[in-house]
């Protein structure tokens, strides 16, 4: 549950709503929690005061109710709560009637509240609300059905934002300027501008909004909401909204604003479908969202609502597609050179050759390497076989060497002769890791085998030189690509080997003739591609890899490697113009709290300070479209303090400072004022107190502001003197200095105007749960106080009434003519003309005096216990003060002041024995018996009891006995307190309370409160009362007249009127 501080309105910090907001009724209260408002039109009971059909209250007419209905499903649609119609009185929240409003009234509307705590928890609340047109109003023709573009239903509007607690805008510290203070921005502002409307304008909403959430009593959002959300609105100017910690609801409406949401998950409310607006990152977690609302610019703001649907913030943008240009850049690029060499894969000659496959006896000779007989065979020139194996010409370095073929060394290789792979799969041929191995170009034993040149028997075999087809290939000569790659180029030892080329004797090498297994297979001989390059023969894997040549994809992208960052922005040098600067402040200059909130432009995304002379008090960014808004640090309090702003942009530049911007601050709220009023026979009603000086008193009833002033230089002021409505009042008075912060007096006013009640019918008067001042009209009253600390007034000196105790509180009797009885409960004081008289510990002071000294207290000593019990805070009852002796060494203290006192001393001189007796029949009217005679005696004498401690004991112990002699002895005490209270009560002139200091006299009321029994006359005994003051006085019987205490010279002041105006009409206070 909240707090009762929590009905204090709270305010927004924006001046269109917080100049509407009032201070009731507080539905967001209301116990048991709900979200419903009951109305009816019914007027047969539960009418406000005396309100009836009898008496000129009308019924709305079927018409009215149609529209009346209508309005309020208005401020459903707008709130969020559901109003409920009743036909049942007792059942409604709000009643809508008509009623003569005289002067002029249109439209009127009151409300009440009531409310019970436990320290400072509310603990329920209930309100009540009465809304009224004025009977001439609600019989115009234009009015009879309240519909809509009727002057009527604006009026009603009016009255139901009363209802729901809006205010006029011209009213209180807080209020709107005046080019504002209009009807088409409020219907609560009683200047025209368009209209009528049939719908409350915009600054009304945004108010509700505040005060409601839109989603009705004990939602997420509003005041006491569930949630602790705010519902924000702005205006058609470029606002600065900024959230809280909860989830908040942020509207800018139209113009460019500024929506901050701060913590939780917050919402940003706009008028339109989601289709057309456009969104745009601006960095830094800033969205920038533009449509029919203007351009607005959004942080922390987690969900946008539209009217057709809600999205994610972070679902309104694309991901960013142009970031990864490292992608686009491989070096795979460059080589085109290896897709194109189509020329190499063509030979199909090199596929056919199979004898190349099968020579297996080329594979073990190896004394062909050294046997010099190899010149000299002849059989070996004639192997025809050898010219015609044209396929082996395909790879480059075979071509140009021919008698590279013979070379003995390069045919001992066995695993050049042995792969078959090799020689037959085409894409050898194709892919450029062949061409490039090292281990071909190196063969150093094709380079220099001398041996080989020599033989001249070699040279004639015509055979070997002309083979047609090894030379005439011009496809394996002419690829290009297999030549150009570098590795195989560079090669010297291959390339410009000459002695291979010309000897052609290198057909004949000997060491072939030797091994007939050679001679036979001519293959062997003219294969010289496959004898040179056995490192590439045995590597299958690298031969086979196509895929490598043909990768044209990751060529393609070529859109990615022009970025644009290769253009480099200006430097810029130019310092930023002078930011612009306002703040909101009443009218004589000061600002709400000490952390104003500064609004402005400067150029777009720059970091805006605020300085205090050279101090920084706030920092922020402006938006893109340069506005810019920040609340202040805490400020000191003072007169024209001066802030100025500066502007520093995006490069370092800092602008010149805006003009200072003045304003005051002030915190502290003015002295708690005092306040009494006097009420005349006619209903006329003056107030007088003191206050801080030159501070604004103002007293309300309720909502209503019944008068307004000024306290002097020397903080006296006086209000009021005309003549108010019949009814009981309950005023809260108010001081309010020029900042706006307001302090309350203490007690409240609490008086009723109208005819005085007859004794059999009492008026009834009820406190406040605080502390309440009742000023009393004519006749007689039953008052309650409630709780608090409560006074009762009366204009006239205390020997004008006589004061008894009863059982249902304290009789208040008028001496003078027509005898006003007042009935007083749970009050603290009275206040006569002259002299205050305490009631509150009335009868535990009245209970110890009985127990210790067998007689009622004295007006000095009664009052002297009263005010050392209040300051101790001391329980309220006998028995809890008993309890409390123990552990409260001050009220230790005080009761055992009995003990130590010169009349002690004087009655109960002896033994602890004769004490214990006195005791007995101070209380009893009889002796103890022996047992407890004994126990108390015992107590006290062992140290345990003090006299005076014991004497309380033996009083609570009467008090709480419930045996059937402990009921009667109870009754009896109860008696003797009753009457010994009666009898200090009537000592109410000087003379009475000086015959009440004697030994004698004391002994005369001893003497008295024996002859009191459990089943004495209370009423009766009275006359025993007067009896035994006349005798201690010994003087005749006195009377007493009443005084006047009016004041005819108070200045008068008019009193300010709260309601709703439209052309010709007036308002009546609410």
């Amino acid at each position: 549950m909240a707090n009762v501080s929590d009905l204090n309105t709270v305010l927004s910090g924006l001046n269109h709503i917080d100049a509407l907001l009032g201070s009731g009724p507080d539905w967001n209260y209301v116990t048991p929690a709900g979200n419903t408002i009951r109305y009816t039109f019914s007027i047969a009971s539960h009418n406000e005061g005396d309100n009836s059909a009898a008496n000129g209250l009308m019924a709305f007419s079927a018409g009215q109710q149609s529209g009346a209905r209508a309005a309020l499903a208005t401020l459903s649609a707008i709130t969020g709560i559901v109003f409920a119609e009743t036909a049942n009185g007792a059942d409604a929240d709000v009643h809508l009637a008509a009623k003569d409003l005289g002067g002029g009234t249109a439209g009127l509307a009151s409300w009440s509240s009531s409310f019970t705590y436990s320290g400072e928890r509310l603990v329920t609340y209930q309100a009540e609300a009465y809304v009224y047109l004025d009977d001439t109003a609600a019989a115009a023709a234009g009015n009879a059905t309240l519909a809509p573009g009727s002057g009527g239903l604006e009026i009603l509007l009016h009255e139901l934002g009363h209802m729901m607690g809006l205010k006029h805008p011209f009213q209180d510290a807080i209020r709107l300027p005046s080019a504002e203070d209009n009807t088409s921005n409020t219907l609560l502002s009683y200047t025209n501008s368009g209209g009528p409307y049939s719908t409350f304008s915009p600054y009304d909403v945004a108010a509700l909004n505040w005060l409601y959430g839109g989603d009705g009593l004990g939602g997420a959002l509003g005041i006491n909401a569930t949630g602790g959300g705010r519902y924000l609105t702005g205006t058609v100017r470029a606002d600065s909204l900024a959230g809280g910690a909860a989830d908040d609801r942020l509207e800018g409406g139209a113009g460019n604003d500024t929506l901050n949401g701060g913590n939780g998950s917050d919402t940003a409310v706009f008028r339109g479908k989601y289709a057309s607006y456009t969104f745009a990152d601006l960095g830094g977690g800033k969205l920038r969202v533009s449509g029919a609302d203007g351009v607005d610019t959004l942080t922390s703001v987690e969900v946008l609502k539209f009217d057709d649907r809600s999205v994610q913030a972070s679902q309104v943008l694309p991901p960013p597609v142009v970031t990864p240009p490292p992608v686009v850049t491989p070096p795979v690029v460059t080589p085109p050179p290896v897709v194109t060499p189509p020329p190499v894969v063509t030979p199909p000659p090199v596929v056919t050759p199979p004898p190349v496959v099968t020579p297996p006896p080329v594979v073990t000779p190896p004394p062909v390497v050294t046997p010099p007989p190899v010149v000299t065979p002849p059989p070996v020139v004639t192997p025809p076989p050898v010219v015609t194996p044209p396929p082996v010409v395909t790879p480059p370095p075979v071509v140009t060497p021919p008698p590279v073929v013979t070379p003995p060394p390069v045919v001992t290789p066995p695993p050049v002769v042995t792969p078959p792979p090799v020689v037959t799969p085409p894409p050898v041929v194709t892919p450029p890791p062949v061409v490039t191995p090292p281990p071909v170009v190196t063969p150093p034993p094709v380079v220099t085998p001398p041996p080989v040149v020599t033989p001249p028997p070699v040279v004639t075999p015509p055979p070997v030189v002309t083979p047609p087809p090894v030379v005439t290939p011009p496809p394996v000569v002419t690829p290009p690509p297999v030549v150009t790659p570098p590795p195989v180029v560079t090669p010297p030892p291959v390339v410009t080997p000459p002695p291979v080329v010309t000897p052609p004797p290198v057909v004949t090498p000997p060491p072939v003739v030797t091994p007939p297994p050679v001679v036979t297979p001519p293959p062997v001989v003219t294969p010289p591609p496959v004898v040179t390059p056995p490192p590439v023969v045995t590597p299958p894997p690298v031969v086979t890899p196509p895929p490598v040549v043909t990768p044209p994809p990751v060529v393609t992208p070529p859109p990615v490697v022009t970025p644009p960052p290769v253009t480099p922005p200006a430097v810029d040098t130019s310092a930023p113009a002078a930011p612009t600067a306002s703040v909101v402040k009443n009218a004589n200059g000061f600002v709400a709290g000490n952390k104003p909130v500064l609004s402005g432009s400067a150029e777009a995304n720059a970091k805006v300070e605020v300085l205090n002379g050279a101090s920084v008090v706030a920092t922020t960014k402006a938006s893109a479209s340069g506005t810019w808004s920040v609340a202040t640090s805490a400020l000191a309090d003072g007169l024209n303090l001066a802030l100025t702003v500066r502007a520093t942009d995006a490069a370092g530049n800092v602008s010149a400072k805006s003009a200072a911007l003045a304003f005051s601050v002030d915190t502290v709220a003015p002295a708690a004022p005092t306040a009494s009023a006097i009420v005349a026979a006619d209903g006329a009603v003056r107030f007088s107190g003191s206050g801080e000086a030159g501070s604004t008193i103002r007293l309300s009833n309720g909502n209503a502001v019944i008068a307004e002033g000024t306290a002097g230089a020397n903080g006296s002021w006086n209000l009021g003197g005309n003549v108010l409505a019949k009814g009981n009042y309950d005023l809260t008075v108010s001081a309010l200095d020029q900042a706006g912060n307001a302090s309350t007096a203490a007690s409240h006013l609490v008086f009723a105007v109208g005819a005085p009640a007859t004794p059999a019918t009492p008026g009834t008067l009820a406190g406040t749960p605080g502390n309440d001042v009742f000023r009393l009209p004519a006749g007689s009253n039953l008052i309650d106080g409630g709780a608090g600390s409560d006074t009762v007034t009366f204009s006239g000196p205390r020997a004008g009434y006589s004061v008894v105790r009863g059982d249902g509180g304290f009789v208040v009797t008028d001496k003078g003519t027509g005898g006003a009885v007042n009935v007083l409960r749970n009050i603290e004081s009275i206040n006569f003309n002259g002299a205050m008289l305490r009631l509150d510990y009335d009868d535990v002071v009245q209970a110890l005096y009985l127990a210790y000294f067998g007689r009622a207290a004295d007006s000095a000593g009664l009052e002297a216990f009263q005010s050392q019990l209040g300051g101790l805070k001391a329980p309220t009852t006998f028995a809890a003060i008993s309890a409390a002796y123990d552990r409260d060494a001050g009220l230790h203290s005080l009761v055992d002041s009995f003990g130590a006192s010169a009349e002690s001393a004087a009655l109960y001189p002896g033994s602890t024995g004769a004490f214990i007796d006195a005791v007995y029949k101070n209380i009893f009217n009889r002796a103890p018996d022996a047992g407890g005679a004994a126990f108390w005696s015992n107590a006290i004498d062992s140290g345990n009891l003090s006299r005076a401690n014991a004497s309380l004991s033996i009083m609570a112990g009467a008090l709480q006995n419930t045996s059937a002699q402990g009921v009667l002895d109870a009754k009896l005490v109860n008696n003797k307190i009753t009457i010994a209270s009666d009898f200090t009560l009537a000592i109410d002139t000087s003379a009475e309370v000086s015959s009440y200091t004697s030994a004698a006299a004391a002994a005369a009321v001893r003497a008295m409160l024996g002859t009191v029994s459990a089943s004495t006359d209370i009423a009766a005994f009275q006359a025993t009362i007067a009896s035994t003051l006349l005798k201690m006085g010994g003087a005749g019987v006195r009377g007493g007249g009443g005084a006047s205490a009016y004041e005819p010279a108070l200045p008068e002041q008019e009193i300010g009127l709260v309601g709703t105006h439209s052309p010709g009409w007036t308002d009546l206070p609410l």
